[in-house]
């Protein structure tokens, strides 16, 4: 559901409602700022994924050269037999 609130899609629906078509200028500054706050978590969350994504590549990078280096010592143990 927090990810359909926070879709382009929704965020742009609230933006409009807030600008062009709400002409009540209290209702108008209550859904702006409505809008401020949900563009603001959906930053804030895309900066955690952001993050959390970085250091899960830098784990995969590491067991892939782990992975590799196996794979070449095994190579060069079995071309000795």
């Amino acid at each position: 559901m927090l990810r359909l609130l926070l879709s382009r899609p929704a965020v742009f629906a609230m933006g409009l409602a807030a600008g062009a078509v709400v002409k009540n200028e209290k209702v108008r500054s209550v859904a702006r700022a409505a809008t401020r706050e949900a563009i603001k978590v959906a930053l804030a969350m895309q900066e955690r994924v952001g993050t959390a994504t970085d250091g899960l590549r830098e784990e995969l990078e590491d067991i892939t050269a782990e992975a590799k280096s196996e794979m070449d010592a095994e190579k060069q143990a079995a071309s000795k037999e």
